[in-house]
């Protein structure tokens, strides 16, 4: 009884001056809670069968993310607790002296360690409930759910996994404090506010030639993966890259707590105006003894900065309207001129597709055997290059004819889609494409009046500008060239043309689309079973439900993996250097009181101490964004394959939302570091 009130006092005590820690195990449970809860609100909503599988593959997803994010707050959990006792090092002393056994201690940290897990359990479960809410709000807003259908729900398995996983933690946690304690020696509790650290000031030569390692680690770090771009091509020199970048972070940390302090020193006037000099020697110290984790904490300002805007870039891309890329109910394609007849053989083979189908279309695509319609010498060695490298390597640009279609063939398309038809004479051509970064070219050669040339018939565009119109079934804009050329060149020079591709188009009849779908392909898998002789009679498949399904699943996946793992890397970067600056605050207490002694106003150590805690704040952030500039330049390459990755926008919002976490963490680490070196001694509550 004895030990739960002394207990209950002693974290009383911690609750007045240390909110940030109890604050943030409170965010972490409460995050894990929300993230793992989704399953609870989608169980009551009517979902359809495609959104209802999407949650499934997403909710496995989260709990596998939910691993590393465990890992990464019992890291962040266990280094706050080790502040929470090296901050009671002299109680400790006052105990042992009054003759309790290092046993007894152990036992008391034990039952406070319990209650402390007990308190931020019930709270952060208390907090993620309401913020769970708001989760199914977004799922209902995603999946386009039935608003009615909402109601306010609890997740008994999330809150399970939240024991569980922060029990392990909560368990790591007293072991931790058993081995801390026992190692203690009275003498060293007793006089721990009054042990110094030891400054080791690096010499000059050994911070600048850690300085010209970091730079060369870093700058090859940079040029794998901007020039060689390993990122998406190669695992092993990703890792080296990956590795040699972590490295040249952490010499960079190393040598900057000599190379700071010295240039500060050349300018006299700075080095000793007001309390510049003190607060120069705690910042060297505070980098030189926390190499370690700033460079853990850069790096992982530097996965909130790049998986949030990745994700969010990468949702912007795939987000477009898919009616838009999707004209039609299904796409068909038979490639390589293996069948040019794909309904006809289904009907051949049995399948009365008419039940499921109320409109189909056929069109042929060709081949041309014209160089000058070959995608590379249509645009240009140069042009060609410039695709390559802003993909980054993973698209190559190779010597094969676009595809061309007939102009009466594109009409029947057009007609079928409820488009405008499109007017050729028999000297003109017209180019269809809507991805991007091709048009982007396209339209600088339509602009020039670029003519191509089959069998002597000079061809000349018909406008200034590509056709912005899908051509198969898509969630993106996925065009990327296909020539309308008018039937009297056909006619005139048909050795130049070749079928390439045959492409089925159908619209179901009128009903639960997705029923209908469901219904169609069950029996084309009825009928082309795989391994029997009877083969598919096209190669690929297109669908608008599928496409639906694909990019809902993709912007949820990517939606809510970015939002969980960037809450969780900010927080518990700032929650770090905000523990690490109150952990030094405390340990300088003492120094703080002599400043005042020798007449040094509250003004002047207020301003040091913000001073202080600013440096130490923004270094592992302007070394987080560097990073990211130069990464995420290489990850637009590949986002942009699927589209406008609007990365800018994206970024601000990530900058937004680190601004917010991280301001906040920095403005209550000053309040509370104030606090700490104003206060007057207290052991037992």
């Amino acid at each position: 009884m004895m030990f739960f009130k002394l207990s209950v006092k002693n974290i009383k005590q911690s609750l007045q001056n240390y909110t940030i820690y109890f604050i943030t195990l409170i965010i972490g449970v409460a995050i894990f809670y929300t993230f793992n809860s989704m399953g609870s609100q989608t169980a009551v909503l009517k979902l359809s069968k495609s959104s209802r599988d999407i949650v499934k593959q997403i909710i496995q997803l989260m709990s596998v993310v939910s691993v590393i994010v465990s890992i990464i707050l019992g890291y962040l959990i266990i280094y706050a607790n080790n502040f929470l006792i090296r901050r009671r090092k002299k109680e400790f002393g006052l105990y042992q002296t009054l003759g309790m056994s290092k046993r007894k201690i152990a036992q008391l940290l034990l039952a406070e360690t319990i209650l402390i897990g007990i308190i931020s359990l019930i709270v952060g479960l208390f907090v993620g409930t309401f913020l769970s809410q708001g989760m199914s709000l977004l799922v209902i807003r995603m999946f386009q759910a039935d608003l009615s259908q909402f109601a306010f729900s609890f997740s008994a398995s999330a809150a399970v996994k939240s024991c569980i996983y922060f029990g392990g933690i909560y368990i790591l946690v007293m072991i931790f404090n058993v081995i801390t304690v026992s190692r203690y020696k009275l003498i060293n509790l007793l006089n721990a506010s009054k042990r110094n650290e030891v400054l080791k000031v690096k010499s000059n030569i050994v911070s600048v030639i850690l300085f010209i390692a970091s730079i060369i680690c870093i700058g090859t770090a940079y040029y794998m993966l901007r020039v060689d771009h390993v990122l998406f091509t190669d695992l092993t020199k990703t890792v080296v890259m990956l590795v040699l970048g972590a490295v040249g972070t952490y010499l960079f940390f190393s040598s900057l707590a000599g190379f700071l302090l010295k240039l500060v020193q050349l300018r006299k006037s700075t080095y000793y105006k007001n309390l510049n000099m003190f607060v120069l020697r705690q910042v060297n110290s505070r980098i030189n003894t926390m190499k370690i984790s700033m460079t853990i904490i850069s790096l992982m300002l530097l996965l909130t900065i790049g998986i949030m805007s990745s994700a969010l870039s990468l949702v912007s891309a795939m987000n477009g309207d898919v009616n838009e890329n999707n004209l039609c109910d299904f796409t068909l394609i038979g490639y390589d001129n293996k069948n040019t007849d794909i309904l006809g053989t289904m009907k051949k083979d049995g399948v009365d597709y008419t039940k499921y189908v109320s409109e189909t279309l056929q069109i042929p695509y060709y081949r041309t055997t014209n160089k000058e319609m070959d995608t590379k010498e249509y645009i240009g060695d140069e042009t060609a290059k410039k695709i390559e490298n802003k993909f980054g390597g993973m698209v190559t640009i190779h010597e094969t004819p676009l595809f061309v279609i007939k102009l009466s063939d594109y009409n029947k398309l057009m007609k079928f889609y409820g488009k405008d038809e499109l007017q050729l004479n028999d000297a003109e051509y017209g180019l269809v494409a809507n991805h991007d970064e091709f048009t982007k070219y396209y339209n600088e050669l339509l602009k020039t009046r670029r003519t191509v040339t089959i069998s002597g018939t000079y061809l000349t565009p018909n406008d200034t500008s590509c056709i912005d119109v899908p051509l198969e079934n898509s969630n993106m804009k996925a065009e990327m060239g296909t020539f309308v050329i008018p039937d009297a060149v056909f006619t005139s020079h048909p050795d130049s043309f070749r079928e390439g591709t045959t492409r089925a188009y159908g619209n179901y009849v009128s009903g639960d689309t997705e029923k209908i779908e469901e219904d169609f392909l069950g029996r084309l898998q009825a009928v082309y079973k795989k391994g029997d002789k009877k083969p598919y009679p096209y190669e690929v498949s297109f669908t608008k439900e599928e496409m639906k399904s694909s990019q809902m699943g993709t912007t949820a996946s990517f939606t809510f993996i970015g939002l969980y793992l960037g809450i969780i890397f900010s927080i518990t970067s700032a929650a770090i250097l905000a523990i690490g600056q109150l952990s030094e605050s405390a340990d300088n207490k003492e120094r703080y009181g002599i400043l005042r002694k020798l007449g040094v106003d509250n003004k002047m150590i207020n301003m040091s101490l913000l001073l202080q805690i600013g440096i130490y704040f923004i270094l592992p952030l302007l070394v987080a964004v560097v990073h990211s500039v130069v990464g995420l330049r290489e990850v637009s390459r590949v986002i942009s394959i699927f589209g406008n990755m609007q990365l800018d926008k994206n970024i601000a919002i990530t900058a937004l939302f680190l601004v917010i976490i991280y301001g906040a963490y920095f403005i209550a680490t000053y309040i509370g570091s104030k606090g700490i070196i104003k206060e007057k001694e207290k052991y037992i509550g």
